[in-house]
């Protein structure tokens, strides 16, 4: 049993266009970010799990595994060490892809 029920609830991301209108370039990137779920492997890609409708809006639905966005990460100093697991990760990441 879980002590919070949001507990129970599947983590995702939702990817949204910035703004209301959607151009047609946007919505086919989002559709081919989409399509490429059977090809990620979730040892090192956020995998897609939907194209839905939120708001008015296409959204792309993406599974959450956890951790720090990038961005987030390089808006500071980083420790060596810390600069050092992420560039390995980073690495290993872009490997498994060639």
């Amino acid at each position: 049993m879980h002590a919070n029920p949001a507990d129970a609830l599947p983590r995702v991301l939702v990817v949204a266009p910035a703004g209301e209108y959607s151009s047609p370039k946007t919505l086919a990137r989002l559709e081919h970010e989409y399509s490429l779920a059977a090809e990620l492997d979730p040892q090192w890609a956020v995998r897609p799990l939907a194209l839905a409708r939120q708001q008015g809006r296409t959204v792309l639905v993406l599974d959450d595994p956890g951790g720090e966005p990038l961005d987030r990460l390089l808006a500071k100093p980083m420790e060596v060490g810390a600069f050092l697991r992420l560039a390995i990760g980073i690495a290993h990441a872009v490997g498994a892809r060639s």
